[in-house]
């Protein structure tokens, strides 16, 4: 009777997973998306043992009704069946941009990068060979001279520096509470932020201004996340970081 017992038992728990995997899924229909109503693109990205899908839903017409401007797809099939799935019902794009984006440039062997920007929160998406996703906060990063780490800036209302290792193909570490950045720079071995000001231009409104009486070092070898403020005045041949993915320099919620 017992073991009667923990047989029902596990067979319980295995339709429950079943199930519950299965109702997980957000499955597309494209009939669901008029061509009136909705500039629908979808592209896939054969990965080792995996096929990265990527559906985008831009709405062009009828906006009162969701999704109000950007619905989109991440799945991960393996063998012609979803295995994993990031689904985003309704992309805010809170006045710059939004979507799903594939950075032309992929600096890891082992992991594919996706970007996913709008609703003030982006994300950066390490996708491996067999399916699995990291999750981090994200957006247009750079990769340093050395070609050694990958760095991000969170797309958001506040700033966050995340920094991956490239050789170890791997999450370093965040720098957190720091002002807001104006523009990421570069002067010989030395990376560097300078911060916002806020101008008040007229009653109620404000607007954004590059703070020129300091700057915040990051440590270029990144053995911490210490973060430096020193005059600007101190600093000679700084240059513009060019970003490898900026989402500026691609179509919102559109597959490339």
């Amino acid at each position: 009777m017992k073991k009667l017992f923990i047989i029902l038992f596990l067979l319980i728990i295995f339709i429950f997973n079943s199930y519950s995997n299965t109702s997980s899924v957000n499955n597309f229909n494209p009939n669901d998306y008029s061509n009136d109503s909705f500039n629908l693109t979808k592209k896939s990205y054969p990965f080792g043992n995996i096929e990265i899908q990527i559906i985008q839903a831009k709405k062009i017409k009828n906006k009162k009704k969701s999704p109000h401007i950007c619905r989109a797809w991440l799945n991960i099939l393996k063998s012609n069946k979803i295995i994993n799935q990031k689904f985003y019902n309704d992309i805010e794009a809170v006045g710059a941009e939004f979507g799903l984006f594939v950075p032309e440039k992929q600096p890891f062997e082992n992991h594919f990068i996706v970007i996913k920007i709008g609703d003030y929160d982006g994300r950066l998406f390490l996708i491996n060979k067999e399916g699995a996703v990291l999750d981090y906060r994200g957006g247009k990063f750079f990769i340093t001279d050395d070609n050694k780490y990958l760095v991000c800036q969170y797309d958001s209302d506040k700033s966050i520096i995340t920094i991956f290792d490239i050789q170890k193909e791997k999450f370093l570490f965040e720098i957190t509470h720091i002002p807001t950045i104006y523009h990421l720079y570069k002067s010989n071995d030395k990376y560097f932020f300078t911060g916002t000001e806020w101008l008040h231009v007229s009653k109620g409104l404000v607007k954004a201004s590059e703070n020129k009486k300091s700057y915040y070092i990051i440590d270029y070898r990144f053995k911490n996340k210490t973060i430096k403020s020193e005059n600007i005045d101190n600093l000679k041949d700084k240059k513009k970081i060019h970003f490898d993915f900026n989402p500026q320099e691609y179509q919102n919620c559109e597959c490339d």
